[in-house]
């Protein structure tokens, strides 16, 4: 969409098209995949080295004989936790190349416009990456809220826990996100200097020669006249230059994010309490 929404011109859309197709190449690459996989084994086995219980802290990771781990234990420890690594560390390179693709984009020559409706020079579109990371969202949601359960089921927890689970998720995923949207602040910001001043001049002549035609003393009939509709249409446009956002991104977007990731601590509250306690509190 980048390539054919008018902001570039060919030679910008040329490189466009070279970026992004060397961000699939590496997104894709199988000695990324390969270093994944290596880098999350070796952090595995550093773990089990450096800290052996920590494969032991369920009971059910522990055998009959407390003698090693159980078949269970065996599966968290060779494929359950490095699948999950595999994937977080997945999506950080997803993530990364984004953000080089982002910043590329962003040093081009964007013919960004103040006054576009979206309130974002035009780059409006680029927010439903945002909503696209609500599957991120919920992972990592679903990922703390466990947590979070067991904290609260086990009597673990401290002041600090809702601040450092249920808003420390919530931080690194906006971050996540968001994040890579912040290389276009600098043209966004000129762009809107640049049009809260022509724009201004505009409107400031637009009511100057509108106060001159019904404030000079002559009676002219209302109904007739199309400049109330003039004036409303230009300081409309005008509005929407001075309300340009610096970062390409909506509530809407921010808020379904958001309640993607707090979704799965809905559950985890309710099995963390007991069960008497639900029952009483439900009419």
């Amino acid at each position: 969409h980048v390539q054919v929404s008018g902001l570039l011109d060919e030679a910008d859309q040329r490189r466009v098209r070279e970026a992004l197709e060397a961000t699939r190449r590496r997104v894709h690459s199988l000695w990324a995949e390969a270093v994944v996989v290596i880098v999350v084994y070796a952090q595995v086995a550093s773990l089990v080295t450096l800290e052996p219980q920590i494969l032991r802290q369920a009971e059910w990771q522990v055998a009959a004989n407390g003698a090693g781990l159980s078949a269970a234990g065996w599966w968290h420890g060779v494929v359950s936790a490095p699948l999950l690594l595999a994937l977080l560390l997945g999506w950080v390179w997803r993530i990364a190349n984004w953000a080089w693709f982002l910043r590329t984009v962003s040093r081009l020559d964007l013919r960004l416009v103040a006054a576009h409706p979206d309130q974002a020079g035009g780059l409006g579109f680029l927010a439903q990456s945002v909503r696209a990371f609500c599957i991120v969202g919920t992972g990592l949601g679903a990922i703390v809220a466990g947590r979070f359960g067991y904290v609260y089921r086990h009597d673990l927890a401290t002041p600090f826990t809702n601040l450092l689970l249920v808003g420390g998720v919530t931080v690194l995923t906006l971050a996540l996100a968001v994040g890579p949207l912040l290389f276009f602040m600098r043209p966004l910001m000129q762009s809107w200097r640049q049009g809260a001043l022509e724009y201004g001049v505009l409107a400031s002549d637009m009511g100057v020669q509108f106060e001159r035609s019904w404030f000079g003393g002559s009676e002219r009939p209302m109904l007739a006249e199309p400049d109330f509709s003039a004036a409303t249409d230009l300081y409309q446009v005008v509005g929407n230059v001075y309300a340009m956002r610096f970062i390409p991104v909506d509530p809407r977007s921010l808020i379904m994010l958001v309640a993607a990731t707090l979704a799965p601590f809905v559950p985890a509250m309710f099995l963390s309490m007991p069960t008497e306690a639900v029952i009483v509190a439900t009419p």
